[in-house]
């Protein structure tokens, strides 16, 4: 059954690790190992579509070939990335899966089970989103893929808001919050826990958030 994507597209202590819990990671690197696919990227420019297809054929023709799971791994999430930005969402979830049933260890598995949490979410297919983006938590577990970690957490905060349990999508802004330094989702994470708090009548903690949010990032 085709599954309804609409759309391109935060968890409980347990996700997180226990340096997690302990410490504030130091700020985040830019820096990729070889061969780490990027998580994906929106653009207002729209991607020549003939250049898509033939991305897609090309990392289709690559995972069809008897190789090692490292590069099928490669080649599915490649493949899902570009049936993505082309549109056709059904084919990158499945992409993606694809990416996930390989025996292998390689960044493109984290990519590929971040975007195909997005895009459960996106279908408000909420269990198996939290599922694929807290196994995405899981494999971003090096320093070179902290970027691609708070990602997955930002991206189960977001889930887990869209579900409608601010409490849960609390607990991840405040892992997003408190123990990363990211220049995008970090001050997103604590101005959006502020948020959360003054709902539920916890100004005290609204406000030290929003204090927090001033002297680290003058917003």
């Amino acid at each position: 059954m085709t599954r309804p994507w609409t759309s391109r597209t935060r968890c409980s202590q347990s996700g997180s690790t226990s340096s997690e819990k302990t410490s504030r990671t130091t700020p985040v690197t830019r820096t990729r190992e070889p061969g780490r696919q990027a998580p994906l990227r929106t653009s207002s420019k729209s991607p020549s579509n003939v250049s898509v297809a033939s991305a897609a054929k090309a990392a289709g023709l690559l995972e069809r070939r008897d190789v090692d799971p490292t590069w099928k791994q490669i080649a599915a999430t490649l493949r899902g990335r570009a049936e993505e930005k082309r549109g056709a969402l059904d084919a990158a979830a499945a992409a993606y899966a694809r990416a996930l049933e390989q025996n292998a260890r390689t960044p493109s598995a984290a990519t590929a089970a971040l975007n195909l949490g997005r895009l459960e979410t996106s279908a408000a297919d909420h269990d198996k989103a939290r599922d694929h983006l807290t196994e995405a938590v899981e494999r971003a577990n090096t320093p070179e893929l902290v970027d691609l970690r708070v990602l997955a957490y930002a991206a189960l905060a977001e889930n887990e808001e869209k579900r409608g349990d601010r409490e849960a999508a609390l607990k991840y802004h405040l892992l997003v919050g408190t123990l990363f330094d990211h220049a995008v989702h970090t001050p997103k994470s604590l101005a959006a826990a502020a948020a959360i708090l003054d709902e539920s009548n916890r100004k005290k903690e609204a406000d030290a958030l929003r204090m927090e949010l001033k002297t680290r990032y003058g917003k």
